[in-house]
């Protein structure tokens, strides 16, 4: 299936326009839905009613314009982060800046053990790789309970909640050291202060050795540049500045999976006899109570619900202090005349 988009083209401003809309860009998607149901229980009383659901969809950026070649669907712009299409490749990447990694894929830090930043690049997909869904319908003598699982698997999102959490010492990662360096810095103060004291001057003071702190994952380059050696991190660090170095410079830090499996749907409902309606005009009553967004089962990203988005449109990839989807309750009543 090839769906054609709305492009912006800028124009020359002796237009008295600044841009205009276009119909251009082709999308090609490819995939298949697989859907299987069946009845493993019929009996007189009892029915147990199952159905599976499989989805997969890839898709590729045909073509823009003669004039784009990639555009620009949504963006952080304080974070430099953007979700893109681009000519030849899927549509919806999260662009941003990365860590800078050995070949390995550890990240690499300074002499000062700070992280170092890498390339502006691909650091996350906003489109699920499948999805899928387990719904279960049992029925017992007019009496209906229906559940339905929904499952989405692959896509990330780029988590502000998160970041923002970290920037103001809050999340529970940023706890790790924060006790031993404020320790440290007691410990260094009190000796500045008996150096002083002492009659020697400040300036010839040399501070203690660094021995807590935080201590970033990864490894530090010991050779060259063209001949790298690289050995793990040892150097401790103000956690206060290494996270706030991570949060105004890396945003690749704050992809997470945004895998997740829920109990989307749950009705319970009951049908009234038929031999209730005989004297009535109607041929059906079924009453039930129905929730959605019951129960998220399984997630991989923190504090926020993988769902989460701040808009409807291409944004899809970006959360921004987002609420939890909403749970609902209601009543269904059912009448066939």
């Amino acid at each position: 299936v090839v769906n054609n988009q709305i492009l912006r083209l800028e124009v020359p401003q002796t237009t008295g326009y600044k841009s205009a809309s276009v119909n251009a860009g082709s999308i090609q998607n490819q995939g298949y839905e697989v859907l299987l149901s069946g009845t493993p229980i019929l009996t007189d009383n009892f029915t147990w009613d199952i159905s599976v659901n499989f989805a997969q969809n890839k898709n590729l950026v045909t073509k823009l314009h003669d004039d784009i070649k990639i555009m620009t669907l949504s963006d952080a712009t304080w974070l430099s982060v953007k979700i893109i299409a681009e000519e030849g490749k899927e549509f919806g990447a999260i662009e941003g800046l990365s860590y800078k990694r050995d070949p390995n894929g550890n990240i690499i830090h300074g002499n000062d053990g700070m992280p170092l930043v890498g390339d502006i690049k691909k650091i996350g997909s906003t489109l699920h790789k499948w999805t899928g869904g387990l719904t279960n319908t049992f029925t017992f003598k007019g009496i209906t309970l229906k559940a339905a699982i929904d499952v989405k698997y692959g896509a990330d999102i780029l988590s502000t909640t998160n970041l923002t959490m970290y920037s103001q010492g809050s999340h529970i990662k940023t706890v790790e050291g924060r006790d031993d360096w404020n320790d440290y810095v007691f410990r260094d103060d009190l000796a500045r202060d008996e150096w002083v004291d002492s009659g020697h001057p400040i300036e010839d003071y040399v501070p203690l050795p660094i021995d807590a702190g935080y201590v970033g994952e990864g490894v530090v380059n010991i050779g060259t540049e063209d001949n790298p050696e690289y050995v793990k991190n040892e150097t401790f660090v103000n956690p206060a500045t290494y996270w706030g170095f991570v949060t105004g410079s890396i945003p690749e830090h704050f992809i997470y999976d945004a895998s997740y499996i829920k109990l989307r749907d749950v009705e319970f409902s009951y049908s009234l006899p038929k031999k209730l309606l005989n004297n009535s005009p109607l041929e059906y009553i079924s009453i039930g109570f129905v929730g959605r967004n019951l129960l998220t089962i399984y997630k991989n990203v923190p504090n926020i619900d993988p769902e989460s988005s701040y808009n409807n449109g291409n944004g899809q990839g970006l959360e921004y202090g987002s609420l939890p989807t909403r749970k609902s309750y209601g009543i269904n009543v059912k009448l066939k005349f």
